[in-house]
């Protein structure tokens, strides 16, 4: 008889800051990543008035390299695991809107980050100023309405043409849906591969001035 037992775990995060608090970023590694690499990509905001937050998943792995990193979640049990992040999330939110007396809040997720990111933004009362969906899929158990709490939010999605993961035809199915959920949505491609691209640095730049 399977049975289920909550417990405390250790959870990490990395901050960099800028030359003010005056925003929030909140960024969101995808599969096989750690928080620690992921946030030395948003060098380019360190001279901006915002604080990058990189909370990193709290399942570890080793990689084919075995290299250990991190990933949101599993097919296996995946209940359990999104309601573990989303409070995990919730938590540091917490903790971070005690430390730094921002104006605002926004998001980044990139690959499997996407989901995560989408799901945090269902689930939450925080509501993010902008997003910023990079290289990665809709949930598929998001539908019409779950992201109302988020109308004022400003959605921007970013996908490159050369992404081994979205050829051209999921793109369009992606883009299809995701002017389904949200009110306001950007779509941005670019020459390039499964990244963080730089047309989506220079939007989150521009956002910030």
């Amino acid at each position: 008889m399977k049975k289920s037992l909550l417990i405390k775990r250790t959870a990490h995060y990395h901050i960099q800051e800028g030359k003010s608090a005056d925003h929030i970023l909140y960024i969101i590694h995808g599969y096989g990543q750690l928080a620690s690499e992921f946030i030395e990509e948003f060098k380019c905001l360190k001279d901006q008035a915002v604080v990058v937050i990189a909370p990193e998943a709290i399942s570890k792995f080793y990689n084919k390299d075995r290299k250990a990193v991190a990933n949101w979640m599993t097919s296996h049990e995946r209940e359990d695991e999104i309601i573990d992040y989303i409070n995990y999330l919730n938590d540091l939110h917490q903790k971070i809107s005690n430390t730094y007396q921002a104006k605002d809040y926004s998001i980044l997720g990139f690959s499997q980050g996407t989901s995560t990111a989408l799901r945090w933004m269902k689930a939450t009362d925080l509501a993010f100023k902008n997003a910023y969906i990079c290289s990665g899929s809709i949930p598929p158990e998001i539908k019409n309405g779950d992201l109302d709490k988020q109308s004022a939010c400003h959605f921007n999605y970013f996908y490159g043409d050369n992404d081994r993961f979205i050829d051209e035809e999921k793109a369009a199915a992606l883009m299809n849906n995701f002017q389904s959920l949200v009110k306001n949505l950007k779509v941005v491609p670019f020459h390039g591969k499964h990244i963080v691209s730089e047309e989506c640095k220079d939007q989150i730049i521009e956002n910030l001035n």
